[in-house]
């Protein structure tokens, strides 16, 4: 019988919102939303894509994403075509290349953390299954022999290792290495995020999960393969200047953004800005302002160290990023800014 692994789609527009966590107080987390509009933070937001001018090809993302779901499923992983879509947009807009197969490649890489994922999200041993992978592999004591078949009976896993391998035809070994370190050291956040409580009374380090968790070295070098002037060999004052900035701009805009989504759908509690508010006493408002601030620096570090050559890819990249958040049914970004 052929292992299926189900992964879950985005949270779209009109869809019933899930009941928030009894430790989480409903009419808290409205006011709190509200005066996030009210301080006009959505407008700064969107003020870090002034200029940027969107292009997706839609015959080119519905031809990625039919092409993904097919390969998903002989893989024995169903996923929503239209889930897919969203993610080959989310290429396409941040890291265009005229190349087609390129493309593709570059969509199934940013694909594979969401897939991983969402399968972690059900069950923390999936982490550890999915690392196992790669990590256990020529282990021989028979204690492991186990866990080894296991995960590399795994799909997500046994996908993870088709979508390098697609990769590879397009880079270094080298850049190669570095990219499936960078992908495979995160799962030590995931595994960490795990053990978050709702009521943040798990003594878990916020900073260094976050840090951690997001895949966001991983996804900075999507660039690296994409574009010669971005290669990490020849370009490690840029990365070693800006990786740190990277992590913080990825994951601190997806948190401000993510906001109004996960409220509906009880997940707020493990969003880094409610769990450093709670762990530093500060206010839900106060501890979103000080997020902002991180992330509007780390923009402006990434763009500082680029060359006029790198520039222009870096600030599409940065740019489209908020741009995908804000214009994504997933993030309902229309009606958090709706409020009042």
């Amino acid at each position: 019988m052929r292992s299926t692994f189900s992964a879950t789609g985005p949270t779209g527009l009109g869809t019933s919102a899930a009941r928030l966590h009894p430790s989480v107080r409903d009419a808290d987390l409205s006011d709190f939303l509200r005066a996030v509009v009210r301080a006009g933070f959505p407008q700064r937001l969107e003020a870090l894509a002034d200029g940027y001018a969107p292009f997706a090809d839609p015959e080119r993302v519905r031809a990625e994403a039919a092409f993904l779901t097919a390969e998903l499923a002989a893989f024995g992983i169903e996923h929503d075509q239209a889930y897919l879509e969203v993610m080959a947009d989310y290429r396409q807009l941040m890291i265009p290349v005229e190349d087609p197969e390129l493309g593709l490649a570059l969509t199934r890489d940013c694909l594979v953390p969401l897939i991983v994922d969402d399968a972690c999200g059900r069950s923390g041993g999936d982490a550890y299954r999915a690392l196992g992978a790669a990590m256990l592999r020529g282990v021989v004591q028979l204690r492991h022999g186990r866990a080894v078949l296991d995960s590399v009976m795994h799909p997500p896993s046994v996908y993870t290792e088709h979508s390098f391998n697609e990769l590879a035809r397009f880079c270094s070994p080298e850049l190669l290495s570095l990219h499936k370190e960078f992908y495979y050291q995160s799962f030590i956040g995931v595994i960490l995020e795990s053990g978050f409580t709702p009521d943040v009374r798990d003594g878990i380090d916020t900073e260094y999960v976050r840090g951690r968790s997001g895949f966001c070295e991983f996804y900075a070098t999507v660039a690296a393969v994409a574009y010669d002037c971005l290669d990490f060999e020849r370009n490690l004052p840029l990365w070693g200047a800006t990786l740190s900035a990277w992590v913080d701009y990825l994951n601190l805009v997806n948190d401000l953004m993510s906001c109004y989504k996960e409220v509906l759908r009880g997940e707020f509690t493990s969003n880094s800005i409610y769990r450093k508010a709670v762990q530093q006493g500060t206010t839900l408002l106060d501890a979103y302002a000080a997020t902002f601030a991180r992330a509007e620096a780390a923009y402006h570090r990434i763009l500082e160290h680029a060359d006029v050559r790198q520039r222009p890819h870096l600030l599409r990249y940065l740019q489209g990023y908020v741009h995908w958040h804000a214009t994504s049914g997933r993030y309902r970004w229309a009606e958090f800014t709706a409020l009042r």
